[in-house]
């Protein structure tokens, strides 16, 4: 009897495993077609944030879901309109598109930007391309600076934020040099930045820990920052001299 009980309860977590592993694959199958008709993903934001709200506001923050999940208000001034661009999941590439684009429309004074984990997780699963995909996120990177540049408009750059603590799952799908590439990046981008109009700003020193591993008590998952982390970052940063000028 007790053998028959087992058996159905393993039948029935069979079941559930299955369940959620096909409705996953289905989210991911619908989200890579719909990727594919609209790969800046510009269609996410269209309906919300019309050409007005980007000549409105006079600093942009844009990047990935870093910077999406970020409250604006929480580094918000009565001298300045803050617009969050970010959006979950994107590249590198494709925050220069989308950044390319906005800037038809209009000039903002400054930008704070952050992306750059989600072109590097894919080492996690093939270290082979390390060299490819470090330059290339390197690459997109140092290219929103120079537009910046050229436009004169002070951009923060904010260093690739690394990750937090790593659970068993996410051992089978990372590996050291996403970390190292992370190390990298970081360290080129701060050189590359001239503290004219392009202004390297490192989270490490208030987020991570010395071992370049976010703080388990601004973390919300492996990847990314919970209140109280956006919180630390959004006053220091705040702080910064060169953080809402004139």
């Amino acid at each position: 009897m007790r053998m028959k009980a087992v058996i159905i309860l393993f039948i029935l977590y069979s079941l559930l495993i299955a369940a959620f592993a096909f409705i996953s694959f289905r989210k991911y199958y619908l989200n890579y077609n719909l990727l594919r008709l609209d790969p800046l993903e510009e269609n996410k934001l269209k309906s919300d944030i019309p050409d007005e709200a980007l000549t409105a506001h006079d600093i942009w923050m844009i990047g990935d879901s870093r910077i999406a999940r970020w409250d604006q208000n929480l580094i918000s001034s009565p001298d300045h309109r803050i617009l969050n661009l970010g959006i979950e999941g994107q590249t590198t590439a494709q925050v220069l598109g989308r950044l390319k684009e906005y800037l038809k429309v209009a000039t903002p004074k400054q930008i704070i930007f952050e992306a750059g984990i989600n072109d590097l997780k894919i080492i996690g699963l093939n270290k082979d391309l390390q060299p490819g995909v470090e330059l290339m996120c390197y690459n997109n990177i140092t290219t929103v600076v120079n537009i910046c540049r050229d436009k004169q408009i002070r951009i923060i750059a904010i260093n690739i934020i690394p990750a937090g603590r790593m659970n068993f799952v996410r051992r089978l799908f990372w590996n050291n040099s996403v970390k190292e590439s992370i190390g990298k990046i970081n360290s080129r981008l701060k050189t590359f930045c001239d503290s004219k109009y392009s202004f390297f700003y490192d989270s490490d020193e208030i987020l991570c820990d010395r071992d370049s591993i976010v703080k388990q008590e601004y973390s919300k998952d492996f990847l990314h920052l919970n209140k109280e982390g956006y919180k630390a970052l959004s006053t220091d940063i705040s702080r910064h001299a060169v953080f809402l000028v004139p």
